[in-house]
């Protein structure tokens, strides 16, 4: 269970060299995010370095599937004002993986407003979302990618299995902790402080070191 009340103080984003510069000039721009995401179109981090290493080392892949550009993988360190986050009146935290934060997860995946799921002892509906951007900010477990997630989907819709079932089938695994998602240019650019690319584990264990409340940092 996450502790939605202490938040770490750093942070850490996965992406690519080509990225670092601007990022590091507070030129954070959620429409470079994709949309179809677990909080919908955003600007994610994480305060696992190991998570943040591996989207990163994705992210490379991808763009040099796609644009045949080789990028080196790249992990951006930053420091979270947690008094400006918490002044944020539209903001939402999910301590646990739980039907809740799987229905929101669903319904950005899928771009709707809205659904409703069978589950083993009762019907569930879900009408929160963030496909509007109604919150600035998202806390929450990270679902779990493929295969697991496309698994997990397509036995809910196309083989009928229960939505409680959906909830187990996507739940953070491995390396996967958490993700901190900002939805709006003006509180990412404000709420985080650039510190610098991490170069290791070592590196970032240093860095986690001159900050308070960063036991789950890894």
């Amino acid at each position: 269970m996450l502790n939605i009340e202490k938040l770490p103080v750093v942070w850490f984003h996965g992406t690519t060299s080509d990225s670092i510069i601007p990022l590091s000039k507070k030129q954070i721009n959620i429409v470079e995010g994709r949309k179809f995401t677990d909080f919908w179109q955003g600007f994610y981090l994480t305060s696992s370095y190991e998570q943040a290493k591996k989207m990163s080392e994705e992210r490379a892949k991808k763009k040099q599937a796609k644009n045949g550009l080789e990028k080196r993988p790249a992990v951006l360190a930053y420091k979270l004002d947690l008094n400006f986050l918490d002044s944020l009146s539209d903001g939402k935290r999910f301590s646990t993986h739980d039907a809740s934060w799987a229905g929101f997860v669903y319904n950005n995946r899928k771009g709707i407003a809205c659904s409703t799921h069978v589950g083993q002892f009762q019907v569930y509906t879900f009408d929160d979302h963030n496909t509007d951007l109604r919150y600035q900010y998202v806390y929450g477990p990270v679902a779990d990618g493929n295969p697991n997630f496309t698994t997990a989907l397509y036995e809910l819709e196309v083989k009928g299995s229960s939505f409680d079932r959906f909830v187990n089938g996507i739940k953070p695994r491995g390396i996967l902790i958490d993700q901190l998602s900002f939805h709006n240019n003006l509180a990412a650019n404000k709420a985080l402080h650039y510190i610098g690319e991490v170069m290791s584990d070592v590196h970032a264990k240093e860095i986690c070191s001159r900050y308070p409340y960063l036991s789950q940092s890894r």
